[in-house]
């Protein structure tokens, strides 16, 4: 990946704000591996990610495909500091407010999946570890953003979705899913999954035609989602990012995402 507009990128010191500055700035509990990370370009803040050129492209598409199902994810920008070896950062600002509770769903919920459940009586004979907490959620609308995430994160074979990759906003006792964040573990990128499953603190799924087909048929708002998705070419996507980004993605590097996407793709059309 080259950098075609050096103009567009944010120059900034890595060094973190202090500790008495994150206590004014109330960083939530979900959040405080990432104090270290908070820095401040001119007056505003920014979570500071340290990339390799591939992660910053997944954080960049993921944020896309985000956007185009309709879930609030973060702003990314690009930076570079002046005091790191570290070649990029993906910057986003700050999202946290005073006025909210922040939590993870773990910490809301109590439980998380685990393989002893199935998840649809129905087909138990078939399944063997799926399992979902999303019966329990009785926002509508979080419900939704959980399943837009999982059809994002089938589409870029993310690994990493883990409980404190998901943050849930309360607010006079309404929960929502906060923006989304953190795609960079994606296109093998991430973890080698043994298992062939996807998960995330709302469900666990195995990545084959009956268990698919079967969190469609229980939850059928994903396939929307998982329809906007296939109609959205990653070659299209990634040439999009360039010139949004003013960079250009190496040749050689994009055959290789297409060929991955190809296989991600097949998964994704089993959500029917």
């Amino acid at each position: 990946m080259k950098v075609t507009d050096s103009s567009e990128i944010i120059f900034f010191d890595s060094t973190p704000i202090s500790r008495a500055e994150q206590i004014l700035f109330n960083v939530p509990h979900t959040m405080k591996y990432a104090t270290n990370n908070i820095v401040k370009v001119g007056n505003k803040y920014y979570y500071a990610k340290a990339c390799s050129y591939t992660t910053l492209i997944n954080e960049l598409i993921g944020s896309y495909y985000s956007t185009l199902v309709g879930l609030d994810t973060v702003d990314y920008l690009i930076g570079k500091s002046n005091t790191s070896v570290s070649p990029l950062y993906a910057l986003s600002e700050v999202f946290w407010k005073d006025e909210y509770t922040y939590t993870t769903v773990e910490q809301y919920y109590g439980m998380r999946p685990d393989d002893s459940k199935v998840y649809s009586k129905g087909f138990d004979r078939f399944y063997i570890n799926e399992t979902s907490i999303l019966d329990f959620v009785s926002s509508p609308s979080l419900v939704e953003s959980a399943l837009k995430m999982t059809a994002v994160d089938l589409k870029m074979d993310q690994t990493d979705r883990f409980n404190y990759n998901v943050v849930l906003r309360r607010d006079d006792g309404i929960i929502e899913m906060e923006k989304l964040y953190d795609y960079g573990s994606s296109y093998n990128e991430g973890v080698y999954n043994s298992y062939n499953c996807y998960i995330n603190p709302f469900l666990l799924v195995k990545r084959n035609a009956i268990s698919l087909w079967g969190l469609a048929h229980k939850y059928p708002q994903i396939c929307e989602s998982a329809a906007k998705l296939s109609q959205a070419p990653l070659y299209d996507v990634i040439k999009d990012i360039e010139r949004r980004f003013n960079i250009k993605i190496e040749d050689k590097d994009i055959p290789n995402y297409l060929e991955l996407d190809r296989k991600n793709s097949k998964i994704l059309r089993m959500v029917r």
